[in-house]
């Protein structure tokens, strides 16, 4: 009994100092940070922050406060296989609210995207079910308009 309660608590503890991002752990802060920067990270009020993962290579010319576009490649799904593989634009002016290492991964960071509960749900989806990559928008364009979805069956013809 007494190993089981052990292991309960320490199991316990390294989930209160983990946090989890599309299946990968990284070791939060102890402490929250006390610095003035830190508050550019927190989402608005009604927003969430997302963490998503990539390949420092990926996303090197994203920096706190961009917008951003994201974009799901979908090509081994059931769907892939009738349709050909496909893009489709996902999220449009997402703010980065901050770019991190990865505790885990060197060769890759963090990005901490604000987004309402909608957007983090179909982010979350595409992160499981498709490749994920990130469009860094003009601080000038503010446009949003609907895009049609993508396909190499569409180019073929």
């Amino acid at each position: 009994m007494k190993f089981a309660l052990g292991f309960f608590f320490l199991a316990f503890q390294f989930l209160d100092q983990t946090a989890f991002c599309a299946g990968h752990a990284f070791v939060k802060q102890s402490e929250p940070s006390k610095k003035p920067e830190a508050a550019g990270r927190l989402p608005r009020p009604g927003y969430r922050s997302m963490g998503l993962e990539f390949d420092n290579d990926r996303i090197s010319y994203i920096s706190p406060e961009d917008r951003v576009d994201v974009i799901a490649v979908i090509k081994e799904l059931q769907f892939a296989e009738k349709a050909g593989a496909s893009a489709a634009t996902l999220l449009k002016m997402v703010r980065v609210l901050a770019v991190e290492a990865s505790a885990l991964y060197p060769w890759q960071s963090v990005l901490l995207l604000e987004m309402n509960f909608n957007e983090a749900q179909f982010a979350a989806l595409a992160w499981e079910s498709a490749d994920v990559q990130v469009l860094l928008r003009d601080p000038k364009d503010e446009e949003v308009h609907p895009m049609e979805q993508a396909s190499l069956n569409f180019l073929s013809r």
